[in-house]
């Protein structure tokens, strides 16, 4: 197990603990401050407000709410009605908590005045368990900044594994 200092994401149901550093602490300011300068379409969401959606979605079971996190390069292309579906479906129970939670900001590509013209989250939940006492992984993928592409910001993807090692993917990995 880790040395490193623990950060509670608590949210409306559940608790969450994360891996944190203080780079960890530093890129969410980074990401907030580079979400609040870009102009898109969407509510751009910080890094925690995402995670935080993500999850809290995940356990209420709703759907709509996770269709409105997808970039709309995802909404256009996929059918997400009936892989949220598929992905519901295909978990035992209803989640009761997430633990053992890692969530990495990532910075890419060049700084413009200062400001980041891409930045992305990418995040792993390694046990996140029901109430009939399965256990799954959920990991996902989003755009939080994208200058080149606007219709890019958001959930890329979610996968969820069960305790078997198969995957359920929502959405897709899109070439950047």
């Amino acid at each position: 197990m880790s040395n490193e200092p623990q950060q509670k994401i608590t949210t409306s149901e559940n608790e969450v603990t994360s891996s944190t550093n203080q780079e960890l602490t530093t890129t969410y300011s980074d990401a907030q401050n580079a979400a609040a300068s870009i102009e898109n379409s969407k509510k751009r969401l910080t890094a925690e407000e995402m995670c935080e959606s993500v999850l809290n979605s995940i356990q209420n079971e709703d759907c709509e709410q996770l269709k409105l996190l997808f970039c709309n390069e995802i909404v256009t292309s996929h059918n997400l009605d009936k892989e949220l579906a598929a992905f519901f479906n295909s978990v035992d129970g209803k989640f009761v908590y997430f633990t053992d939670y890692h969530a990495e900001l990532h910075g890419a590509g060049e700084r413009k005045g200062g400001v980041y013209v891409k930045y992305f989250i990418d995040s792993h939940i390694r046990v996140a368990k029901t109430d009939t006492d399965n256990k799954y992984e959920i990991t996902f993928y989003a755009n939080l900044v994208y200058d080149k592409d606007p219709n890019k910001i958001g959930l890329e993807y979610l996968i969820i594994t069960n305790s078997e090692g198969e995957e359920l993917w929502v959405g897709d990995y899109i070439d950047n």
